[in-house]
């Protein structure tokens, strides 16, 4: 499974936001890490015969001040940082 990648504009702001694709029969545990270089706020979209599965990128400083990022799992009405 190749991840697709697209970016998209975010309607009346000049920014964009990137995001990967991938579809199969199954779904998915997680976005294949290995594969990509996502940056904050970057999203995921697995799509599969039941149901779409959407992940986005978090990057944040950890206690011993490593930068760190993670995938999260996200539903829908989940507010996208660069519109806050």
């Amino acid at each position: 499974m190749h991840p697709q990648v697209s970016q998209f504009k975010i309607k009346g702001t000049g920014r964009s936001v990137k995001w990967y694709g991938t579809s199969s029969h199954d779904p998915i545990k997680r976005p294949p890490a290995n594969m990509l270089m996502p940056k904050d706020g970057s999203l995921y979209v697995h799509t599969h015969s039941l149901d779409r599965q959407v992940w986005m990128y978090t990057e944040y400083t950890s206690k011993s001040g490593v930068e760190r990022g993670e995938w999260l799992e996200i539903c829908a009405g989940y507010e996208h940082p660069e519109l806050e």
